[in-house]
């Protein structure tokens, strides 16, 4: 075809052709670019793809796989009620020796210095008590006694007592007593004879220090003649 000069021009059928494929990479580019513009907008965290759909209520809050209410700002489940450990440990039981008194007073009277404690495995009544002690009785009214700390924690104190095995003395009566100390109230008490023994168990929460204590009431023998020996056995705090 020519126009009006004379040139030649390109047919209507090329033109439209070539408009219609401009307009198809047009499209095509359109179609590329708006997934991409969406995926940049992601992952700049423009969109949260991780929050779950609304459920019904228009809450969007998962329940924790155990059921409990999760802390939103930590993450952290949250039980409805303290949970208290089953596996706490308690009080380990502690056995007493001679040496972890607090005190030991003498077997004496007054004005006289009097006998030590003996920490020497005394038997009571065909019993050996390993970190068991005793004391020599060689006065007709000595006495003595043995102090312990009570420890935290600890909620019964247990004891033996007896006159001990070894003793020359067979005729003494023996008090023997546990003592709060910090009230002076008597805990446990027995009067015994030789070859007799008895088996404390005391409360001890809230009590501070014990005293443990023994004094001559009787004899047939007088002790100066033949002493006897009052003993403890089995001290254990628990």
């Amino acid at each position: 075809m020519t126009d009006a000069d004379g040139r030649e021009t390109p047919p209507r059928s090329t033109g439209l052709r070539a408009w219609l494929f401009g307009f198809s990479i047009a499209l095509a580019a359109a179609l590329v670019a708006f997934p991409l513009a969406l995926l940049t907008q992601v992952l700049a965290g423009d969109r949260d793809v991780t929050s779950p759909a609304p459920l019904p209520g228009g809450s969007s809050e998962l329940p924790s796989a155990s059921g409990e209410e999760i802390d939103e700002s930590t993450g952290t489940e949250m039980a409805d009620e303290p949970v208290t450990s089953l596996n706490e440990p308690g009080f380990v039981p502690i056995e007493l020796t001679l040496y972890g008194a607090e005190i030991r007073n003498r077997c004496t009277i007054e004005n006289w210095g009097g006998y030590s404690w003996d920490d020497d495995s005394p038997s009571i009544s065909g019993t050996q008590y390993p970190n068991g002690f005793s004391c020599p009785l060689r006065y007709s009214a000595a006495a003595g006694s043995v102090d312990y700390l009570v420890p935290s924690g600890a909620t019964e104190f247990a004891v033996t007592a007896g006159q001990a095995d070894t003793s020359r003395n067979t005729t003494l009566m023996v008090r023997f007593e546990v003592i709060d100390v910090v009230s002076g109230r008597q805990l446990a008490i027995a009067d015994l004879a030789f070859g007799q023994q008895a088996r404390f168990a005391v409360p001890v929460s809230g009590v501070v220090r014990l005293s443990l204590r023994v004094s001559v009431l009787s004899w047939s023998t007088p002790p100066k003649e033949a002493p006897g020996d009052a003993a403890w056995g089995g001290a254990v705090f628990s």
